[in-house]
């Protein structure tokens, strides 16, 4: 049993999950969703300090609110979008959300799933 967290499209944010450690049974799954949904809603409130070095602002940064986050959008994509007794695929469906995780001519890379983050999930 494994699992998974990706921001679709991103192929190699799957190449780098792949050392997960395999999980045994649907409990160490859930728990493991369950941390890895609450760590990466941490390095959103945190502008990435929580799991990395942090974040540049955006290059219209709203004051008093975290990088990334002004309406939560982002954010609160991350979900379990696959789930059966052996994996639990987990990410973000948002389009954009790639753009973040691997940066544009534009903007500068934002690294959501850093290898900090995924660090001691239970398995």
């Amino acid at each position: 049993m494994e699992l998974l967290a990706t921001i679709l499209g991103a192929d190699a944010v799957d190449a780098a999950l792949s050392g997960l450690p395999r999980l045994v049974g649907t409990r160490a799954l859930s728990d493991a969703r369950d941390q890895l949904a609450a760590r990466i809603r941490e390095q959103f409130l945190t502008s990435g300090e929580a799991f990395g070095p942090g974040w540049l602002p955006l290059k219209k940064q709203p004051q008093n609110h975290p990088t990334l986050v002004l309406t939560g959008t982002l954010m609160n994509s991350f979900k379990t979008i696959s789930e059966d007794e052996n994996e639990i695929i987990f990410g973000s469906e948002l389009y954009y959300a790639q753009f973040s995780e691997f940066g544009t001519i534009h903007e500068p890379q934002r690294q959501i799933l850093t290898p900090e983050l995924l660090e001691g999930i239970p398995g």
